[in-house]
Order: C-alpha cells, then structure tokens, then sequence
C-alpha cells in the first residue's frame, strides 16, 4: 500500500489484485492411453495366406500425455525475465528502437530545463486544476487494470481467445511498468509541479519523474492497439485516451512535460516488448472485432409473441 500511495496517492489498488489473482490458475488436461492391441499368437506363414488378403495396419502408438501450463501460471516467471530484458535493452536494443529511444531521450533531455517556464504558462485556475485531475484518472491503477480485466474475463467466458490474451498481455505490461516507474522514481526523487514554487528539483525526496499514469496509459494503450490493429479506430482511440491522460496530469501539476514525454515514451516501449515476445493470436481469426465486450441485439419469435435476445461473443 506505501508504495501505491506514494505513487497515485490514496487510491485502492483493489484492480490490481484482482488482475495478479488470475496468475494462480491452471489447466493441465491429460489424455488418457488407449491399450495395444495383442499380437497373433501364431503368425501365419505365407502359403497359409489368402490371396486376396490385405497387409494388416500397424497397431496405433499409445497416446502421451501432455501436459500445458496455461499462460496465467508463467505470469511470474515472464516478469521477471521481461525485467532483465527491459532493464538490460540499452546493451541490446536493434537500430529501429535506438533510433526511438534517441528520439524520446533527446526529448525529455530538452524539455527538463524549460519545464517550469511551461508549467507556468498555464493559468493554473482551480477550474483548470480540477478539469486534469478528473481525466487524469483514466491512466489510474484501478482504471487500466480494470479494463485488462473486462478483456481477460470477457475473452474467458465468450471464448474469444484474442480477448483473452489482450487481458493477459495488457496485466502483465501494467505490471511490468509499475515495476519500472517504481524503481525509477526512487533513484530520481524529482519534485512535483506543485511543490517548491515548481523548479522540479531532482534528488529531494519527490516522485514526479516519470509519470506512472502516463507510463501505465501508453503499456495497455500499446498491447490493445497492437492486438486490434486492423481496426483503425481501435488504435486511434487507445492511443488518444494514453495522450488525454498525459496532457491531465500536466494541467493538473502533477507533473511536468518531460515527465510525460518520458513515461509515454517507456510505457510504449514496454508494450511493445511485451506484445512482440509473448502475443500469438492472428489478426485474421474468428474475431476480428471486440466480441467479447460488443453486445448484440438478435431477434427471437414464436408462438407467444415477438422479442429480442442481448448476447455477447461469436
């Protein structure tokens, strides 16, 4: 809980237990094995063979058993190996994301020193104030957990396996990311807009660098567009909503632009990462649309009267 609150501030982390609960369940079918069949006692010679007498199929190999450990039981351990791949990427990383990463550092490096003179350009009114705390929560635990978990349940019950697995690798990029902002805000120790007439001092004690909402935002904005990307507005929106909560967080002083740059710019990368690693579902199958979360309307008549039936999945 010290850690959320440090984090997010007095808000219920009740999502996220919810979401890493799921890691304790596990399908382990088996098949059962089916006997040999008894060889002829005797075999026959070949004059005591019919003529016409066809070649006797091979007896069937006794079926193994086969044991699977469903994706929410490996949840710890990818954790942990996303960790080492995430905190080790600068010795590794190919020349397409070098170039990102450059971009997104050479960012955030030039806008640390005019982050005040942009905070206070503002009006900084309550109403203005009020206006970024209320969207700001969008990029919230309870909120972005939530929904990696309308995605996980609503994939489990209507069988939409990309549903699912958007659940899935949405939970775990979360997780990865507040993991990440974690440790970072502790070595950074930046204060906050609202703090010290807002200079934004780093190694004081504070937690503004980077942002944890937009961080969050940009991880599960990431995995959802990447699962449904054949639908534009699906990534227009997940993306839009991740850059809503940034500009909030920003009104509302709760951190400066380059805080948000850069959490935008890892949450990005870590659900890049997680997406590309551990994400199997086509992009041609059986559900090319939300139908795990999309309700819809099917007519029903009989004998009594008219009516109308509410269902979701395929």
């Amino acid at each position: 809980m010290g850690v959320w609150k440090h984090l997010y501030g007095p808000r219920r982390p009740a999502a996220a237990a919810l979401v890493i609960s799921l890691a304790l369940t596990c399908i382990i079918p088996a098949s059962a094995q089916e006997p040999t069949p008894a060889a002829d006692p005797a075999p026959r010679t070949p004059a005591a063979a019919e003529p016409d007498s066809k070649p006797r199929p091979e007896p069937e190999k006794p079926e193994v058993a086969v044991h699977r450990l469903s994706i929410e039981r490996t949840l710890i351990q990818r954790l942990i190996s996303d960790q080492k791949d995430i905190w080790t990427s600068p010795f590794h990383t190919s020349r397409p994301d070098a170039k990102w990463w450059l971009i997104i550092g050479a960012s955030t490096a030039a806008l640390v020193p005019a982050d005040h003179w942009l905070a206070v350009q503002l009006p900084n009114t309550q109403d203005q104030m009020r206006f970024g705390r209320y969207f700001s929560n969008l990029g919230g635990p309870l909120l972005t957990y939530g929904i990696a978990g309308g995605f996980y349940f609503g994939g489990k019950v209507s069988g939409n396996p990309r549903a699912f697995e958007t659940g899935i690798l949405g939970a775990e990029a979360l997780t990865n990311a507040v993991v990440l902002v974690t440790a970072i805000k502790a070595i950074t120790q930046r204060e906050r807009p609202d703090q010290n007439n807002g200079h934004g001092r780093f190694f004081v004690g504070g937690s503004s660098f980077p942002s944890g909402h937009e961080i969050m935002s940009w991880s599960l904005a990431t995995i959802v567009a990447s699962e449904y990307s054949e639908i534009k507005i699906v990534p227009i929106a997940a993306y839009g909503l991740a850059t809503l909560v940034g500009a909030s967080r920003f009104t509302a002083r709760k951190h400066f632009a380059s805080d948000v740059v850069a959490g935008a710019g890892m949450g990005w990368f870590i659900g890049r990462h997680i997406y590309n690693r551990w994400g199997t579902e086509p992009k041609n199958g059986p559900h090319p649309k939300l139908a795990a979360l999309v309700p819809r309307i099917e007519p029903q008549m009989g004998f009594g009267g008219y009516g109308a039936a509410l269902r979701w999945g395929r």
